[in-house]
């Protein structure tokens, strides 16, 4: 049975606070949107602290799919709801096309993002933070088959440094730039999780005061990526 960390479940809880000011109190969180880089962090190094000794262990890989889509499948099913109902009350007042609306809800029930997205467009129009799940299953079937190479540490460092390299070089294409992010930030994540595994760390005394005030002063500061 692995340990649990406090101190994640409450960076969690503060990112999820930060990405709600930063879509519903513009100027508030200026930096909100990083929440979901740590989001994925957090996820890589979740996802590994939980799965890669039992992956390693012989836990085949669909049932580590299926533990992976029993936990996501209740938000996605909520938010598309949600999103179904926005729609449709957005309809009564303007009424427009119910064939596209209802295309959108199918899509965003099974997670099918829009492929040919121009300038401004969401990968998922009905509930557009569906992106970020989109592409968590995508690292994750990735992770899982990750672990099978034989190379896979230095597969995992080079997969962190051309991630940074294709943000820092910020690539036109919309749906790379959101796939690297989510590749740098779940790896990362697992990456740290080896590290710690391999490391002497020492507690630290009111470390998560400090790892929370961190997070904290990142989202609220101006930054740009």
């Amino acid at each position: 049975m692995h340990r649990r960390y406090v101190t994640l479940d409450l960076l969690r809880g503060i990112a999820a606070i930060g990405v709600m000011l930063f879509h519903n109190c513009v100027g508030v969180v200026q930096s909100g949107y990083l929440a979901v880089d740590l989001f994925f962090v957090l996820s890589g190094f979740v996802i590994a602290l939980s799965y890669e000794d039992k992956l390693r262990g012989g836990l085949a890989q669909s049932s580590f799919f299926l533990a992976r889509f029993i936990r996501l499948w209740p938000m996605i099913v909520v938010g598309s709801v949600l999103g179904l109902l926005a729609g449709l009350a957005h309809y009564v007042a303007h009424p427009g096309d119910l064939w596209t609306l209802g295309a959108q809800f199918s899509a965003s029930l099974i997670l099918f993002p829009k492929l040919a997205i121009a300038e401004g467009d969401e990968l998922f129009p009905l509930n557009t933070v569906f992106w970020s799940l989109f592409f968590e299953i995508v690292v994750n079937v990735i992770y899982a088959a990750w672990l099978y190479s034989r190379r896979a540490q230095g597969l995992l460092v080079a997969v962190v440094i051309v991630s940074a390299i294709c943000i820092l070089l910020q690539p036109e294409i919309r749906m790379l730039m959101l796939f690297t992010r989510a590749l740098l930030g779940f790896f990362l994540g697992v990456l740290m999780y080896r590290m710690s595994n391999k490391l002497q760390l020492t507690a630290v005394r009111f470390g998560w005061l400090f790892c929370a005030a961190a997070v904290v002063l990142i989202l609220v500061m101006p930054t740009s990526i």
